[in-house]
């Protein structure tokens, strides 16, 4: 079965360009639009990897991130940031709150999929 997918973004362009670069069909996806909408996807359904914007409507990202790690049952999903701020602090803050990964927009979906493919084995494309 192939591994799952959440990418949790505000911007439909951003989500469209992941899902593009990912296309070689070895992942399945779902997407959120903002923190409340992922929170309430992982509450149903525990994806494999998660992409997480930073800003974005209901709770931000870093907000997002510490209630998964707080939980149980999501404490353990990995969660790559993709962002498009470049702040030196954001690093740090990622690191500090268990997330595997930070990429910002100008590093692009390329080192993102990078990212991604070390974490998650590549599903069988036939599934």
């Amino acid at each position: 079965m192939k591994p799952s997918i959440l990418i949790v973004n505000d911007e439909e362009e951003v989500r469209r360009r992941i899902r593009e670069e990912f296309s070689s069909g070895s992942y399945r996806f779902s997407e959120a639009r903002d923190g409340r909408e992922a929170l309430d996807r992982v509450r149903r359904r525990r994806p494999q990897l998660i992409t997480l914007d930073l800003i974005m409507p209901g709770p931000d990202g870093f907000t997002t991130l510490a209630r998964w790690r707080s939980g149980e049952r999501t404490a353990s999903i990995p969660v790559i940031y993709f962002i498009e701020q470049e702040d030196e602090i954001y690093p740090r803050l990622a690191r500090s709150l268990g997330a595997n990964g930070l990429i910002t927009y100008r590093e692009g979906v390329e080192k993102l999929k990078k990212a991604v493919d070390k974490i998650l084995p590549a599903g069988d494309s036939d599934s």
